[in-house]
């Protein structure tokens, strides 16, 4: 029933909006929870903060790859109880990310390749007209 209590609370507080909230604050807030977030997406939600909520799980991150969360805060967070398998998914998948950006960004400015120069030829002709 207090829990109940405290979250009506919460979100009658998240409904004003007319106060200057100090939105990191209310973020790591631990009253606040997913359910709380997902019910107020319009709000101007903290990711640090929401990062560093110690509500916030491992799972709900997974779920929600789309949204601006700070590594950072996560990794202090002892709610996430990360496998070592998700570790490496993470870092394999960062450095392929990498390695085609590496490789784009040499194709894209090198002129020895087609793709540098149709962009050239583009941009020349654009500026020209």
């Amino acid at each position: 029933m207090i829990s109940t209590e405290i979250n009506s609370h919460i979100s009658r507080r998240v409904k004003c909006v007319e106060y200057a909230w100090n939105w990191n604050w209310i973020s790591r807030n631990p009253n606040i929870t997913w359910d709380i977030i997902e019910a107020y997406p319009d709000k101007p939600w903290d990711w640090r903060g929401l990062s560093r909520n110690s509500n916030i799980t491992w799972d709900i991150v997974q779920a929600n790859p789309d949204k601006p969360w700070c590594w950072y805060e996560l990794s202090t967070n002892p709610n996430m109880l990360i496998s070592t398998q998700d570790i490496c998914d993470i870092i394999r998948r960062y450095m392929a990310a990498r390695t085609i950006q590496k490789i784009w960004r040499h194709v894209n400015t090198n002129p020895s390749y087609n793709a540098c120069q149709h962009r050239l030829f583009r941009e020349y002709n654009e500026m020209v007209e």
